[in-house]
């Protein structure tokens, strides 16, 4: 399984952390996502600085972990920019505690060739963000009981849905 990664931007080296695990924990892809709530605002000037940085996290965090392939970090993005994708995917999974569909899963035997796991920022999705995410093709997904912070929300998803998709 193919799977990538839509981070909503977080503030500080957090970012940065998602970015490594996210490297370490074996996605094809990372999508910025400037969302509602994100407290981080980008300007252009600041887009490009950051993406150039990222890459370099990547490649840094696939020495690390004896990784031979790199994940793309790609260029930050609206919500509504990423649904407009969503089409693209077998499976869309939107982590949230916004009355969530059921708990995160793959079916037996029926794991995705393409998968997008979407993880909010800080406050989580906004209730119109969740809204358009539905309306797009997601399938909004529990992560327990406990509200997680982005970082840890990223990290705990990619590890179980990489387990997953190879039971």
């Amino acid at each position: 399984m193919s799977l990538e990664l839509a981070q909503a931007l977080v503030p500080g080296e957090t970012m940065d952390q998602i970015v490594r695990q996210a490297a370490e924990l074996g996605v094809s892809r990372i999508w910025p996502l400037a969302c509602e709530r994100s407290i981080v605002r980008l300007d252009a000037d600041k887009r490009l600085t950051k993406l150039e940085h990222w890459k370099k996290t990547v490649l840094a965090a696939c020495k690390q972990c004896d990784r031979n392939t790199l994940p793309e970090v790609m260029p930050v993005l609206t919500p509504r920019d990423l649904a407009a994708r969503f089409g693209e995917y077998a499976a869309v999974l939107a982590a949230s505690p916004q009355d969530p569909e059921d708990g995160l899963a793959l079916s037996a035997g029926q794991t995705p060739s393409r998968a997008l796991l979407l993880i909010g920022p800080e406050g989580d999705f906004s209730p119109a963000e969740i809204a358009l995410f539905r309306q797009a093709g997601a399938r909004v997904v529990s992560l327990g009981p406990l509200i997680l912070k982005s970082d840890t929300a990223a990290a705990a998803a990619l590890a179980i849905l990489g387990h997953l998709s190879r039971a």
